[in-house]
């Protein structure tokens, strides 16, 4: 079974690009994607997916918002903010609300989206 992945950007040329990247991957399958937070939840609800990607800057609902109402839902869910404002603040709120991992969009997104999801799924999968 490939591992579902739901992305969350407000970006429709990011969410191509990530929708692209992990779809390269016969093990990863993309089932939805989110435009904001409030949507993210929503989604994620209904699709129940393996992994979440989500921005952190987004209109309606951010991504730390959004991640901690999915945390309330599927607490322990391999949650990746993807981002393009990696300061100490975000990190500290990101790990604060349950986020895994921070990555950035800035620096070579394609390989560490990967590496990334593979080691949180990876994780979740012998825990």
């Amino acid at each position: 079974m490939p591992t579902t992945i739901l992305i969350v950007d407000d970006n429709d040329f990011v969410r191509a690009a990530m929708r692209k990247i992990l779809e390269a991957r016969a093990d990863f399958q993309v089932c939805g994607e989110a435009t904001n937070g409030r949507q993210a939840v929503e989604k994620f609800r209904a699709l129940r997916p393996d992994c979440v990607v989500l921005d952190f800057s987004m209109p309606v609902m951010n991504g730390i918002d959004a991640a901690r109402e999915i945390m309330k839902i599927a607490p322990g869910i391999p949650l990746l903010l993807c981002t393009m404002y990696g300061s100490e603040q975000v990190t500290k709120a990101a790990k604060e609300v349950g986020v895994k991992r921070i990555v950035s969009k800035s620096e070579k997104l394609s390989t560490n989206l990967i590496a990334t999801i593979d080691a949180l799924v990876a994780r979740r999968r012998t825990s």
